[in-house]
């Protein structure tokens, strides 16, 4: 049960009472007014009395300290997500609109860790959980790889839209030339359109 106050020391014990109604959000300290699942952040920081109450000179500190935890915290997820991907290695997984398996390499799985999005940890639990992903999502299409002074080796992409919580994302095959298809990137469908 998330906090509705600093300090706070409330719980959650299950009975056999008939349920009681849920307080009113006017009663959550607004710096706890958020889903942590969503945002990736604990507490709405400029709402904090630590911030709130802080010289104007220190509230820089303070925020630079909470981006350095937040990319700590991040670092640490993307090594989980690495090694849980980096057993997909040398295996294949087919979407039912499509005639190819999808295959996943070190290098893919990395880069698709990596590549930015707005919703980072989001993104972490799709790649946690990509075989099922890459079965149910929509295929889009595909195009000639324009760029083969960079990626000589492929010959094309290939695209696939899915969605996780409240984000839409496209997932990015490459086609090689030997016919292989492999996992390359996980983007923000929004940024994608941008």
């Amino acid at each position: 049960m998330p906090p509705s106050d600093w300090n706070c020391q409330c719980s959650v014990r299950q009975t056999d009472k008939d349920t009681t109604p849920v307080p009113g959000e006017e009663l959550v300290n607004p710096a706890f007014a958020n889903n942590p699942g969503e945002s990736a952040k604990f507490t709405v920081l400029e709402e904090s009395p630590y911030y709130k109450n802080t010289e104007e000179q220190l509230r820089e500190k303070i925020i630079q300290e909470s981006e350095r935890l937040q990319k700590e915290v991040f670092k640490e997820a993307r090594k989980k997500t690495l090694v849980t991907t980096k057993k997909l290695v040398g295996k294949t997984v087919q979407n039912p609109q499509v005639d190819f398996k999808i295959g996943f390499t070190v290098k893919g799985l990395k880069e698709a860790i990596n590549n930015p999005v707005s919703d980072p940890l989001s993104k972490l639990e799709v790649l946690e959980d990509i075989v099922k992903y890459i079965k149910k999502a929509r295929y889009l299409g595909k195009a000639v790889n324009f760029k083969t002074d960079k990626k000589p080796h492929v010959t094309r992409y290939h695209y696939f839209e899915t969605k996780h919580r409240e984000t839409e994302y496209i997932l990015v095959v490459e086609e090689n030339k030997q016919g292989k298809h492999m996992l390359y990137a996980v983007a923000d469908k929004k940024q994608t359109a941008e």
